[in-house]
C-alpha cells in the first residue's frame, strides 16, 4: 500500500487567476494584429517561454517558435502584461522561486466581412379601413370544360 503524500512537502505552481479560459480572454482582448503581418497575410503561432518570479510578475520572455512580421514583439508585449498568482509555500518559509511556463499565442487574420447584402426596407402606410359589408363575402371563378369519354 502506497503512503499518501501530504501537500505541505510540495511547492505549488504559479497560475493565472480565473484559469485557462480567463487567460485566453485576456490575450484575445489585448492582442493587436500587427499591420505588417496583416498586409503580408501572415497567420501562425508564436511559442513563448515565460519566467515568472515569486511575486507573479513575468520577468523574462523567450521565443521558442518565431513568426516574424511584428507578431513576436506583439506577443511579448501582451505576455509581459500578465500577472500570475503564486500560492505561498505550506511551510511558511520565504522562498524566492522562479516558475517557467510555455505559452502559445495564435495569430489569425480576421475573417472577411460578408459581401454587401442589399437591404430591403418596407414602408407601411395606413389605408382606409374597409367597411364590414365590403369585407364579407367570397368570390369564386370556376372554369371547366366538359369532355365526354368518347373525345378522350
Amino acid at each position: 500500500m502506497q503512503k499518501h503524500k501530504k501537500d505541505k512537502h510540495f511547492l505549488k505552481k504559479a497560475f493565472y487567476p480565473g484559469g485557462r479560459s480567463s487567460l485566453r480572454a485576456f490575450i484575445k482582448k489585448e492582442l493587436r494584429y500587427p499591420d505588417q503581418a496583416r498586409k503580408a497575410g501572415i497567420e501562425g503561432t508564436v511559442q513563448l517561454r515565460l519566467t515568472i518570479d515569486h511575486s507573479g510578475l513575468v520577468r523574462k520572455v523567450g521565443i521558442i517558435k518565431s513568426l516574424g512580421y511584428g507578431c513576436d514583439e506583439e506577443a511579448i508585449r501582451v505576455v509581459k502584461m500578465l500577472r500570475f498568482t503564486v500560492p505561498p509555500p505550506a511551510s511558511h518559509q520565504k522562498v524566492r522561486m522562479h516558475f517557467h511556463k510555455k505559452l502559445n499565442i495564435h495569430f489569425r487574420l480576421p475573417k472577411a466581412a460578408a459581401q454587401n447584402v442589399q437591404r430591403v426596407q418596407y414602408a407601411y402606410t395606413a389605408g382606409k379601413p374597409q367597411t364590414p359589408a365590403a369585407s364579407q363575402g367570397y368570390h369564386y371563378t370556376i372554369s371547366w370544360s366538359a369532355k365526354s369519354e368518347e373525345e378522350e
